[in-house]
């Protein structure tokens, strides 16, 4: 699989996601649209079609149970766990495997910290050059750092591009460990 279909596939999903209404949907994604592939965008587009909107999430479910809710469930946790951590006095967020994730554009109070964005170099070059097209451009807190996780240091690599490991972090990691060896996963969390 391309290295950029399942950032891909996720923006898709989270891009659906903001389709439903207000009452409906967990959580407020306007930007995950503008990162999808040109093959995703009409399917996107027809969802407007609230009943098609509501018969795919249906069919999502039927077809892979639990993958579209979990991971739109997940999100929403994950959003929950930064707002309260922003509260609590938040100086950076590193999110690893972070894909096509628009946290940083989406999430206001996290323009005030320091965001390391850390993923595969396909995934970032991609990511960082859709981010610089938009109105706003790339947030001035947002660093992109590239990583082989099955090959560098996440330390070495972060401590290059001007992390301070002194700083009150929240590491997010979501949906990656299944994509790589025992051994980086290992490496990576000591």
């Amino acid at each position: 699989m391309k290295k950029t279909t399942l950032a891909d596939q996720t923006a898709a999903s989270k891009a659906m996601e903001h389709m439903f209404s207000p009452e409906e949907r967990l959580f407020e994604d306007e930007y995950s649209v503008k990162f999808i592939s040109a093959f995703n965008r009409p399917f996107i587009s027809m969802l407007q079609s609230k009943r098609l909107l509501h018969w795919m999430a249906d069919l999502s479910e039927k077809i892979a149970p639990g993958v579209y809710g979990g991971l739109i469930a997940r999100t929403r946790y994950i959003d929950d766990v930064i707002d309260k951590a922003l509260g609590e006095g938040m100086e950076t967020i590193v999110n690893l495997g972070g894909g096509y994730d628009t946290r940083c554009l989406r999430i206001g109070r996290m323009k005030e910290i320091d965001y390391y964005h850390v993923d595969q170099a396909e995934v970032i070059d991609k990511f960082s050059k859709n981010m610089a097209k938009l109105p706003m451009g790339i947030p001035d807190n947002v660093r992109f750092v590239s990583i082989d996780f099955d090959k560098q240091s996440l330390a070495e690599v972060l401590s290059n591009s001007g992390y301070d490991k002194r700083s009150k972090t929240l590491f997010i990691w979501e949906a990656v460990t299944q994509y790589i060896s025992e051994e980086a996963v290992s490496d990576t969390l000591k």
